[in-house]
């Protein structure tokens, strides 16, 4: 059984070139469900919809931009994945889901941290809320936090920041596993010649979605376009059926091992 999540912050999707990109993109790793921020979108319509990922059977809610700031759209397979409620708030957008394959239920949060310290006290308050929204089920966030938890997620920086411990903060306090990083250390670039390169963007989940799935691992996918890598959840349950005999032809070598082996 396997469940795929994507987060991505592409920056616009009233391009058409950019949706094309996400198109390929979410066509090459097909995600039963995708999160994406910064969609810039005021409205989504089905046609829409297909254009950005062209799948059938899709399920999806968006989170409106301000003017031509922020947005967030969370699609999802609807034969791989029930939908039943939804909630969107300034700087979140969650989903009450349940896995159709196990009847797992769970739910997902979409982020857009803003970079404003004002702001973004309100909206650790925000995540708070969400999380009592659907209090004891697994958690999932995803998305573009605008912050690191520390200094090694950010090149040539040693400062440890209040709003690096305010997230820690957060994470400890929601009991949630700050999943490593594979395939890269960081998820933002500013593109220099001598690039700013940080941490923007990750994977938190609920220690009992972790031991319900305990294969998940949080991959970085290679950057086609935006100066955000996509990151993927790969929630998985490797089938590697019945264990391998090995055995050693030394044995054979051994006196009296045929007879240990026929008694």
């Amino acid at each position: 059984m396997g469940l795929k999540i994507l987060t991505w912050d592409v920056r616009d999707l009233n391009s058409s070139s950019r949706r094309t990109v996400v198109h390929k993109m979410l066509q090459f790793i097909r995600p039963p469900i995708s999160m994406i921020q910064e969609t810039k979108l005021m409205h989504c319509t089905s046609r829409d919809i297909k254009q950005i990922c062209g799948y059938k059977n899709v399920g999806w809610t968006l989170q409106q931009s301000v003017g031509s700031k922020g947005g967030m759209l969370i699609l999802w397979d609807r034969d791989l994945v029930e939908v039943s409620d939804s909630l969107v708030a300034e700087y979140t957008l969650s989903v009450l889901c349940t896995n159709k394959l196990d009847n797992f239920q769970w739910f997902l949060t979409s982020v857009y941290g803003p970079n404003n310290s004002v702001d973004r006290t309100e909206f650790w308050i925000e995540l708070d809320t969400v999380y009592r929204y659907w209090t004891n089920l697994p958690w999932c966030i995803g998305g573009d936090f605008n912050k690191i938890t520390k200094c090694s997620e950010k090149n040539n920086f040693k400062k440890i920041r209040r709003s690096m411990k305010k997230f820690k903060k957060f994470i400890v306090e929601h009991d949630l596993i700050d999943l490593p990083l594979k395939g890269d250390g960081y998820t933002w670039s500013n593109g220099q010649p001598n690039p700013v390169m940080c941490r923007l963007d990750r994977f938190l989940i609920s220690p009992s979605l972790e031991q319900h799935y305990l294969f998940v691992t949080q991959l970085a996918k290679a950057r086609p376009t935006s100066d955000h890598i996509p990151l993927l959840l790969d929630i998985f349950d490797p089938s590697w059926g019945p264990s391998p005999f090995r055995f050693e032809v030394m044995w054979f070598l051994e006196n009296g091992f045929l007879q240990l082996l026929e008694d």
